[in-house]
């Protein structure tokens, strides 16, 4: 079905191994190439009598776009699994689920990373840096204008990255206000 309509899928099915089943998500790109799969790693209490969890945690590439997948409740009970992903490249995550109350059965949500931003105000304007991504500055009359063009400029540098198939930096700085006499 993915080579049929020329769109990558992230298909949620069961597996079967030696220790037992597991819950997957199989990875497969506009060709109909599988690309691997991700097991569910942290399963609920309700689904330990039927199911084994997975040990591991898998990028996987299409067109250049490196993403993670999570399953279920994992990206929202876990978010060190989102964090996994980030820390190793990732741009973003996909989260499977079929569970009442998460996302509409079958629906695969995309999640953002959160870049730290620094804005700091001049004596005539506001400016914003972000660290991990050197070179990307914005230039505002007002916090709100520099807010929204920092986001822009997040952007358009990520995708000249991609464009450029150079890596994009995962988000690791963090800030924090010091109290100081």
């Amino acid at each position: 079905m993915a080579r049929t309509y020329a769109v990558a899928t992230i298909l949620g099915m069961e597996r079967l191994t030696e220790a037992g089943r597991q819950i997957v998500a199989f990875v497969i790109d506009a060709g109909g190439q599988i690309h691997g799969y991700q097991t569910k790693n942290q399963l609920d209490s309700t689904e330990d009598q039927f199911y084994v969890p997975g040990h591991t945690r898998r990028l996987f590439e299409i067109k250049g776009i490196k993403f993670g997948v999570v399953i279920c409740h994992e990206g929202w009970r876990y978010p060190e699994t989102v964090r996994w992903a980030a820390v190793r490249g990732s741009s973003w995550y996909s989260e499977l689920s079929t569970q009442a109350g998460g996302p509409e059965e079958g629906e695969v949500r995309m999640a953002m990373i959160r870049y730290m931003v620094v804005i700091e105000r001049g004596e005539t304007s506001w400016g914003a840096h972000v660290p991990d991504l050197p070179g990307c500055v914005a230039v505002g009359e007002t916090r709100e204008e520099v807010r929204r063009l920092i986001r822009e400029a997040i952007e358009f540098h990520i995708d000249g990255l991609r464009e450029e198939g150079l890596p994009v930096p995962a988000p690791t700085s963090e800030g924090e206000f010091v109290e100081v006499l």
